[in-house]
């Protein structure tokens, strides 16, 4: 741990809220939802993710190829008793049930097709209107290829 390390964990533990068990952040919140820590030492500005540098404050670094889960399923908190070291697939597959009951609900897209489908990261999207994009993309681009070559 680098030697500013007591001076981070102190100044992480006085932005936190202790409710249900879980240590909410009362910083900066990100607009995904997870709190951001800010930390200058000698002229140099760092950033650091608050369950991020909780886990490895407590715990020890992160291993290659994982990322940190919350058990709590909320991003706010930073309790170590909370986080897990899993691998990005493991962490996907734990979210897939914890979508919106409202997202669940929606019959069809905005453009009126019923063909919902989860890709890799969780969300639902439609897949007529993805190969409708696709197939404007590639118009597109053969499109300035062509004027590309004739110039």
């Amino acid at each position: 741990m680098p030697p500013y390390a007591q001076e981070l964990k102190e100044r992480l533990y006085t932005k936190r809220s202790i409710s249900g068990g879980c240590w909410e952040f009362l910083g900066e919140i990100t607009r995904n939802g997870y709190g951001r820590l800010w930390f200058t030492k000698n002229k140099v500005k760092m950033r650091f993710s608050a369950h991020r540098l909780s886990y490895m404050l407590s715990v020890g670094p992160i291993p290659e190829g994982l990322v940190i889960d919350h058990l709590c399923r909320n991003r706010k908190c930073f309790n170590p008793r909370h986080l897990e070291a899993v691998t990005v697939l493991e962490n996907v597959r734990r979210s897939l049930p914890f979508k919106p009951k409202t997202l669940a609900k929606i019959e069809v897209c905005k453009r009126g097709h019923d063909n919902w489908q989860y890709n890799i990261g969780g969300f639902r999207r439609c897949h007529t209107c993805r190969k409708d994009r696709e197939r404007v993309y590639q118009r597109n681009r053969r499109m300035r290829l062509a004027n590309a070559a004739t110039n």
